[in-house]
């Protein structure tokens, strides 16, 4: 049977509101560390202060879409309204084509993570308001579907654009981990052992699921899968059914079991039988509503689930993470966060494809190589590999000033991740040699106030939409 936790009373929140008195008007507060819950048709909002850390308080709750009007921004709103563009859509797809908002009788073009920037800076600034405070300092952005170093590079470019340099993106798995090790009561300073997690959630288009490790100091995924490594879980067949299990409709036995057999066949390659006789699994859940996907993880278990809504699990600890370095928030200001990775790297120099392995995305080289430039041009792709499918993580254009040199030259190639599982690469050229690196693809927001970019922003900064800088 289903446990719903609830960890925390999603209930009675205090919602953050001005004053209803125009005479009133309290002191701002000169920042506040939120968490932002994105999935794939909601934006959820919320903080979690040092003096009542129990729960997060729910900021904004909001379709995730925004709309560009010619007297307004629109965070949500519907959908047939002109120059609407979803979320979700902003971050998946690809930065090219480029899109087209037209206000005012005017055509501008932006990139989609210019659009993103715009949705981020309208909707940080109604934060701002409801929650009566000049500033924010740390942002944790979580997600319960799967992003690509790119996807998480565009979410950070955009929020860096938008006023907030402190950007984490953690998995909705890790997070969940956090609220539910902060909730049962895990003083992380004193406890002796590890403690061993199982997460998982699902939306419609599919799953993740990951084990998680709980100690002093650290929580760390050890193991991970999505949907998206599995190569059954790309069919048409399973996608349908699923979306209709999650939906709660009525399909025939054989496609549920068909669905039965890709999660179990995803929780067996994380645990070992031993360990599902002895965890404690967490289900992440839109509503308490018993759902016919549950069923999956009843049978798998054969035990009771522990069943976490999306703000009392991901967006609790994502509030948490963002506060840690306020007293009393209930996470300590050195513990290390650590998603896993749920890929591999493949980079192309020539005619060698070669692989390389991630463990996890904690700061730091994944690897180092040594290649040789010829004095013709030189290319190199930097791609993420997750079952049959990949994603590019950059191309790079490489070259050096021959002067008297007629033969190839021998450079370091490094590979870094950040902690929020952005790749980067850069190079190291010999004593002597006048070498250049350029990206050549990549997310791009326009600095120039001529940009499409730039006059969307002016025009919405002259009637007060945005703050502007």
């Amino acid at each position: 049977m289903l446990r719903s936790c609830c960890w925390r009373k999603e209930e009675g929140h205090s919602h953050g509101t001005l004053p209803n008195d125009p005479q009133h008007h309290p002191p701002k507060k000169p920042f506040i560390n939120i968490g932002v819950y994105i999935e794939e048709t909601r934006i959820i909002v919320g903080t979690i202060n040092s003096t009542d850390s129990q729960e997060p308080e729910i900021i904004l709750n909001t379709p995730a879409q925004v709309s560009f009007l010619s007297d307004r921004i629109i965070i949500g709103g519907e959908e047939e309204i002109e120059n609407t563009f979803k979320v979700y859509d902003l971050i998946k797809e690809a930065s090219t084509p480029i899109q087209v908002v037209r206000v005012n009788g005017l055509f501008l073009t932006l990139t989609k993570e210019e659009i993103l920037a715009i949705f981020f800076e309208k909707l940080l600034s109604q934060v701002k308001v409801r929650r009566n405070v000049e500033a924010l300092d740390n942002v944790v952005i979580t997600v319960p579907f799967t992003v690509t170093s790119l996807e998480k590079e565009k979410m950070k470019l955009a929020m860096n654009a938008a006023g907030v340099l402190n950007v984490r993106i953690c998995s909705s798995l890790i997070t969940t981990a956090i609220a539910y090790a902060h909730e049962n009561g895990s003083d992380w300073s004193r406890v002796k052992e590890v403690q061993t997690l199982f997460v998982a959630q699902y939306i419609k288009t599919g799953f993740s699921m990951a084990t998680i490790n709980i100690a002093p100091g650290f929580v760390v995924s050890t193991k991970c899968i999505s949907s998206d490594n599995l190569e059954e879980c790309q069919e048409k067949e399973f996608m349908d059914a699923h979306s209709l299990m999650y939906e709660n409709q009525t399909i025939k036995s054989e496609r549920t079991y068909a669905v039965f057999k890709v999660y179990t066949k995803a929780v067996t390659s994380l645990c070992t039988k031993d360990f599902l006789f002895n965890c404690e699994p967490v289900i992440v859940k839109v509503s308490e509503k018993q759902a016919t996907l549950d069923h999956n993880f009843v049978s798998i278990f054969n035990k009771d689930i522990q069943c976490s809504l999306v703000t009392s699990g991901p967006l609790a600890g994502a509030c948490l993470l963002a506060s840690k370095f306020l007293p009393g928030c209930g996470i300590s200001a050195n513990t290390v966060v650590c998603d896993i990775s749920r890929v591999k790297l493949l980079w192309n120099f020539g005619e060698n494809d070669k692989i390389e392995k991630v463990s996890n995305f904690c700061p730091g080289v994944v690897f180092e190589s040594q290649i040789s430039l010829s004095p013709k041009s030189n290319n190199l792709i930097l791609k993420e590999v997750y079952g049959d499918q990949s994603a590019v993580v950059g191309h790079y254009k490489l070259g050096f000033l021959r002067g008297e040199l007629s033969t190839t030259v021998k450079v370091k190639l490094m590979c870094r991740v950040d902690q929020n599982g952005i790749f980067g690469v850069g190079f190291v050229f010999p004593s002597g040699i006048f070498g250049h690196a350029v990206r050549t693809s990549g997310p791009t927001i326009s600095t120039y106030s001529s940009s499409g970019y730039g006059t969307l922003r002016y025009l919405y900064k002259l009637i007060g939409e945005i703050a502007g800088k």
